[in-house]
């Protein structure tokens, strides 16, 4: 919503405006930025010299291109550091729920394991619930199995290492492992069935925060009876973009998706 008139700096708005072309295109010399935002040379010439003067823009001596300076990266680690991933997704969460019908979770990484941090159950009676709060091994179900997936190698490592004897108990071989984990972050989502609970299917996506860093994952669950093949796709979709959502609002970038179902 448009300030009153009293509040409105023209020259402010139009400040702002040339630093969103920033968002999708990287350069831009000054005659595209004018006929992009319809302003004359002059005007936006004085309004990117400005921008330059106080480090959000830098003009490339030999092209006189802009691109973005280093101070708008620095107010953007600034704003994320204040982000708490719980406020930023749970509106995501119930929106996943509203629209699929299927329990949502949000779950992260603590140590080695992974808690479930917030949670929207599922309208039906007969769902799949995990406790918030609770404390779950990251190499079974997709909410917890996308969080490895992300992790170092050598955090990974670690991690088969420390849990190598209840691995082999549960029949798990660590190459088979770790081939799965890769195929995991080539398509960007975990997608299991019965892993943790029978008759139970789960789907997670990565979350991430501005520095590239992994904060969390998104994922939905319920019970096999409720997801034919051709649904699974939509409950795909749904779950990365949900994610991807979250991402976004931490200030950080999506998963590039290279593979699909």
């Amino acid at each position: 919503m448009r300030p009153s008139t009293g509040q409105y700096l023209q020259t402010v708005a139009r400040a702002m405006d040339l630093l969103n072309c920033f968002q999708e295109v990287s350069e831009w010399s000054l005659s595209e930025l004018a006929r992009h935002l319809g302003l004359s040379k002059t005007v936006t010439f004085r309004l990117a010299a400005t921008l330059a003067s106080k480090g959000y823009l830098e003009q490339d001596p030999v092209t006189k291109r802009y691109r973005l300076g280093a101070r708008p990266i620095v107010l953007g680690l600034a704003a994320a550091q204040r982000l708490d991933v719980r406020e930023v997704a749970r509106p995501i969460l119930q929106r996943l729920t509203d629209e699929t019908g299927e329990t949502a979770f949000l779950t992260v990484v603590r140590g080695l394991q992974s808690v479930c941090l917030d949670k929207v159950d599922s309208p039906h009676n007969v769902r799949l619930t995990m406790q918030a709060g609770g404390v779950y091994a990251l190499h079974l179900g997709a909410s917890n199995k996308i969080l490895l997936a992300y992790l170092t190698p050598a955090k990974i490592e670690r991690y088969l290492q420390e849990h190598a004897e209840r691995l082999t108990a549960e029949g798990i071989v660590p190459d088979a492992l770790l081939k799965e984990l890769a195929k995991i972050r080539h398509q960007g989502y975990a997608f299991t069935t019965e892993e943790v609970t029978p008759q139970a299917f789960s789907i997670g996506c990565p979350v991430f925060d501005a520095a590239g860093n992994l904060a969390g994952a998104i994922s939905l669950a319920g019970p096999t009876y409720r997801l034919p093949w051709e649904r699974l796709q939509e409950l795909v979709d749904a779950t990365r973009a949900g994610a991807a959502e979250v991402t976004g609002r931490m200030g950080g970038v999506p998963h590039k998706v290279e593979g699909v179902v």
